[in-house]
């Protein structure tokens, strides 16, 4: 079956490639045939180049616009929701913008509100192309504020979801701003409407795992000056404690993009390991042993480097997280030994250099290991 999948594959691609440059605009009679040879194209166009796709949305798009203008309605709107397809596969979001509203005259309800909702996203785009254009930037705020009135009329999943994500995209364009509290006004809506939204309606969409919103606005708020902000959103996604959406991760990188003072982490990365379990802990305890050690302080920077050997990394494993931890450990045993030795344990410090030079002795802290070996056992 999949062989003759690829030859039917094969033989449209051979067909597009062999037929005539420029097609006839279609007729009242012929207008269905476009539809079908846009189905179709949709079916048979993974094997296809960039530029053999680029140059086929665009002959589809010239072909489906003429049918446009003698199709009949519904099909008329189908041929609208293909070609708003291709004007988006193509970039071109103007000719979008222009057939969105058009279709948005013809359209009510659910249908007028989803329309709306995209309006919104490709003012959203137009305006990021356009930089500083404050026009641009005054048609995505009216565009999202009657699609988020539109959007809160709606009792439908589908479009709760599009309402969650216009609110995060307002939020996302505050916070880069600067509008820190106004941003955690529309994270805050976004949260209100996951909980508006039974488990049963919920899409298989990581928007309704548990987290998604807090670990999103935590992202977006690492400024020092959005630590109040950070910290609401910190406290909600520890309190879900999702495993793909964890509060240790949250705390991680709001530290290290200097978000937050390292008197700031300490209590509550210390409180992170202590009294949440998460699976994202280990980049959190290395950071803060990190900290104690620049700190002057290498008893409780050993005490959490040791933890940090408990785990096992092996290095068959082809899980990518493994193996960035694995990568760490060199490091991990070469400043386990050096706390060890300021604080007069020689043997042990030569035990873990020891481990370094024979677990990993292609890294530069072999090369180190050997040299402090050496050094502690005349």
């Amino acid at each position: 079956m999949l062989a003759i999948a690829a030859l039917a594959a094969l033989g449209w691609q051979m067909h597009r490639l062999l037929s005539p440059p420029h097609v006839s605009a279609p007729t009242a009679e012929t207008w269905d045939q476009a539809v079908r040879d846009h189905q179709e194209f949709v079916r048979n166009s993974s094997g296809l180049s960039r530029d053999d796709l680029v140059a086929e949305w665009q002959r589809q798009a010239k072909t489906l616009s003429a049918a446009l203008v003698v199709a009949p309605e519904p099909a008329a709107q189908d041929i609208r929701h293909r070609l708003l397809g291709l004007y988006g596969s193509l970039g071109d979001w103007s000719s979008a913008r222009q057939l969105n509203e058009t279709m948005l005259m013809k359209a009510e309800g659910d249908e007028k509100a989803k329309l709306q909702y995209n309006l919104a996203c490709l003012d959203d785009t137009i305006s990021k192309e356009a930089g500083a254009d404050e026009g641009a930037e005054q048609r995505f705020e009216t565009s999202a504020a009657v699609a988020a009135k539109a959007l809160d009329a709606s009792a439908t999943p589908a479009l709760k979801e599009s309402a969650l994500h216009l609110a995060m995209m307002g939020a996302e364009r505050l916070a880069k701003r600067g509008g820190y509290a106004e941003a955690a006004d529309q994270y805050r809506k976004a949260a209100r409407i996951v909980a508006t939204v039974a488990d049963s309606d919920r899409t298989a969409s990581p928007v309704w795992e548990p987290g998604y919103v807090a670990i999103t606005a935590t992202t977006c708020f690492l400024p020092q000056e959005a630590t109040p902000q950070w910290h609401e959103f910190a406290i909600a996604l520890r309190d879900a404690r999702s495993a793909k959406n964890t509060y240790s991760s949250a705390l991680t990188l709001k530290h290290r993009r200097g978000g937050m003072t390292d008197a700031e982490f300490t209590p509550l990365a210390e409180e992170a390991i202590t009294k949440y379990a998460d699976p994202d802990a280990w980049e959190l305890r290395y950071d803060l042993a990190t900290v104690y050690r620049l700190g002057g302080d290498p008893r409780t920077d050993a005490t959490h480097l040791f933890e940090l050997t408990k785990t096992d990394f092996p290095k068959s494993s082809t899980d990518p997280v493994v193996a960035s931890r694995r990568s760490l450990l060199p490091m991990v045993y070469d400043d386990l030994a050096g706390c060890l030795a300021r604080l007069g344990e020689k043997n042990q410090a030569i035990e873990w250099y020891t481990r370094v030079a024979t677990d990993f002795p292609d890294s530069q802290q072999a090369k180190y290991a050997h040299d402090a070996i050496a050094r502690y056992t005349r």
